[in-house]
Formats: structure tokens, sequence, C-alpha cells
């Protein structure tokens, strides 16, 4: 068995191609490979989350502002800039490893982010195993 390359997310051997697609294995010939992609995309969710609940705490303490102590006020407001600041600062990312076959299958894989290196290695290596078969006619 001829090994190529190997890393946690992939292996490529004798002609096959290997991607650990959430702990299932996918087997794919490197001549059915048209193109491989690593896309990288933006998690807002939880930072909507966050600004939303620095403004909720926001107006609460601006609703119950006679009824609540000045120490209290002035920590909850700390913690709601706190919060609104790290909503637009702090950025989160998902990252996935996109295969399309010359069947126009689309195979996508989830990427953990402690992987994101090991993950354009591998598709570095893809990249180079895989010939083009044919001439892809482009528009002008």
């Amino acid at each position: 068995m001829n090994t190529n390359y190997y890393n946690p997310l992939g292996l490529i051997s004798d002609g096959y191609l290997y991607i650990n697609n959430n702990n299932a294995i996918t087997r794919l010939e490197c001549k059915q490979v048209r193109n491989v992609y690593f896309k990288k995309e933006k998690v807002i969710s939880n930072n909507i989350r966050l600004l939303i609940l620095s403004l909720l705490l926001f107006t609460a303490l601006i609703i119950l502002e006679k009824s609540i102590s000045s120490e209290y006020r002035i920590g909850g407001y700390f913690i709601a800039s706190v919060m609104a600041t790290s909503a637009l600062l702090i950025r989160y990312y998902n990252y996935k490893i996109i295969i399309t076959t010359i069947n126009q299958d689309i195979i996508k894989t989830n990427i953990d982010s402690e992987y994101k290196n090991e993950a354009r290695e591998l598709i570095s290596h893809i990249k180079r195993n895989i010939k083009p078969n044919k001439t892809i006619l482009k528009a002008i």
C-alpha cells in the first residue's frame, strides 16, 4: 500500500482519497475529484445572542433605575458594555472542506478550528494528486 499523505482529516493512498467526515470515512477516487475548496464561514449567531442579551440588560437597567442601588447599576452597566463590545469584536468561524466530483456531487466536511492548518495541507496534497481529465470550457 502506497501512502502518499496522511493526517487526522484524511488519507491519500493508491489513487484513492479517504476523508474523515463526522466519524465516517468517505472514499473517493482521485480521478473522480474535480476540485477541492477550503471555506471559512463567519458564525454570527453567538454574536447576535450576546448583543441582544447586553441590550436587554441595558434596557432593564434603564427601566429599573430608581429601584436598584447605584452599585448594582454601575456593575450592570459595566457588564452590559463588556458584553456588547465583545459581541462586536470577537469573531467565530466554521471551517469546511468542500469536494466537487465529476458527477457534480458535493461533499462537505466540517472541520474543527484546531485542525484548519491540517485541512489546508490536505487540500494542497489533494490538488497535487488530482489530474484534470477534461478541459473545462469557460465562458468569455
